[in-house]
């Protein structure tokens, strides 16, 4: 469980540590972000996977706490085909190392972003740790939370190490990951070569019981307009805390594919469950303007949830294609917003 107390100075020593080994082994010029180490942890009942990305001049270690996060991870890439913008990494959930050449200048972590830079010792170097959480801006990690970036930090050199030396060989590119486990026997960490299971992503179909509902939506014209919708965190801090985190508005979004024209948004709370918000907002633009011939949505996670509802009404759903109206009207939000501040763009 979680404490929420500062890690402690012996606990700082040891993740400079072993960051100042993983920059000396240089795992990025034989490892691919995508090459996933995957830790058991004894007493945690879900593996940590972990990655890094970058390079000499700047890296990050990833770490993905459970298969839901790791899920969470692998989702967002497939939707942004790789390159997620910033607002998409507001979505994930992990905990994070990150350390920049940045030439004594103390770097920025950006506004609403709590976590704080510590200088790397004997270097004129930059590191922080920090955990990032859905809906939240980065904060520094807890003396639980800096436990298990250490032990996953560990297990990650390990791996690179054994790797790099050909004690290690690992088909990352044909399903396999590099398993570190704590054996009870030799009363040390060990690593193997394993099958990746790839963690399932979460569904949550919403069948919408209300016939009347649904009868009356039917009574309203069939368009010929094509929507597109999205859940996305704005990353512009609000004012408002929720305990000691800074929240990231959370936008349900729903557009013109042709203009681009606003049709329907709501702010939610970082921890609503907003699947009534995001069939209100639908059933609030048909029975204004008539139903859509088409809803564009990313992935299945967010057209599981208007599933049902198009079906039952007629609406096509699809499913994965480009949404080129949102992401153009994502920037202009977020310009607009750095800009005027939420405040102001909300006003």
């Amino acid at each position: 469980m979680d404490s929420g107390d500062n890690p402690s100075k012996q606990q700082y020593r040891k993740l400079l540590q072993v960051t100042g080994m993983i920059k000396r082994l240089q795992p990025w010029n034989f490892m691919e972000p995508e090459d996933i180490v995957t830790v058991r942890v004894p007493n945690l009942e879900e593996p940590l996977y972990c990655l890094i990305a970058g390079g000499k001049e700047s890296f990050c270690v990833e770490v993905y706490p459970g298969h839901k996060a790791y899920s969470i991870r692998k989702r967002l890439l497939a939707n942004y085909k790789g390159q997620m913008p910033s607002h998409a990494y507001l979505a994930r959930n992990c905990l994070l190392a990150s350390y920049v050449a940045a030439g004594g200048i103390t770097p920025t972590a950006g506004a609403g972003d709590d976590s704080q830079w510590i200088k790397f010792p004997g270097t004129d170097d930059w590191v922080r740790y920090h955990v990032q959480k859905p809906g939240y801006f980065a904060t520094n990690l807890t003396s639980w939370q800096a436990g298990i970036m250490l032990c996953a930090a560990q297990n990650l050199y390990l791996a690179a190490n054994q790797i790099q030396a050909g004690e290690l060989e690992v088909d990352f590119n044909g399903g396999e990951t590099a398993l570190c486990y704590y054996s009870e026997v030799d009363k040390a960490w060990l690593c193997d070569c394993a099958e990746f299971q790839q963690p399932a992503i979460e569904l949550s179909l919403f069948i919408v019981e209300d016939s009347g509902l649904v009868e009356d939506l039917n009574k309203m014209r069939q368009t010929r307009r094509r929507l597109e919708f999205d859940i996305l965190y704005v990353p512009v801090p609000c004012l408002e805390k929720h305990g000691d985190r800074v929240i990231a508005p959370k936008l349900l979004l729903l557009l013109s594919r042709r203009s681009t024209a606003v049709a329907g948004e709501y702010y939610a709370e970082p921890d609503e469950d907003i699947t009534e918000a995001l069939i209100d907002l639908v059933c609030k633009y048909i029975f204004m303007y008539g139903k859509p011939l088409e809803i564009y949505v990313r992935d299945l996670v967010v057209g599981s949830l208007l599933a049902d509802l198009c079906k039952k009404t007629g609406i096509g759903l699809v499913i994965g294609e480009e949404m080129a109206a949102m992401d153009y009207y994502v920037d202009v939000v977020i310009e607009a917003i750095n800009e005027e501040g939420i405040e102001g763009f909300l006003k």
